[in-house]
């Protein structure tokens, strides 16, 4: 073989390893690019993922309030109506404990 073919040859498996290296450079550098973007979208997702959460928790808060609204309003109906219906006994129960008393 000429000089001339060994030296192309050379040249030819120099250029094939340079773009081997360059296309594993690339590589690289979309494998890294995309691990990246991966990152950025897990990051906002979990963002918004901790937005949902506060914003139900708020909404828990506020339906726990008002329930505990509703059930002192409920409450103070009970009490009012048990405490007027025994104001409209309490006349017939003291005669009775005045007439057990006199008649004793």
């Amino acid at each position: 073989m000429s000089l001339e073919a060994l030296n192309n040859i050379a040249a030819a498996e120099e250029r094939a390893k340079r773009q081997l290296a360059d296309a594993a450079e690339r590589a690289r550098l979309a494998v890294a690019s995309a691990e990246q973007a991966g990152q950025d979208a897990l990051a906002a997702s979990l963002c918004g993922v901790a937005a949902d959460i506060e914003n139900l928790n708020r909404e828990i808060d506020l339906k726990i309030e008002e329930d505990a609204r509703e059930m002192e309003y409920k409450s103070d109906n009970r009490r009012a109506a048990v405490r007027a219906h025994a104001e409209k006994k309490l006349p017939d129960a003291v005669r009775l404990i005045v007439e057990r008393i006199v008649a004793g």
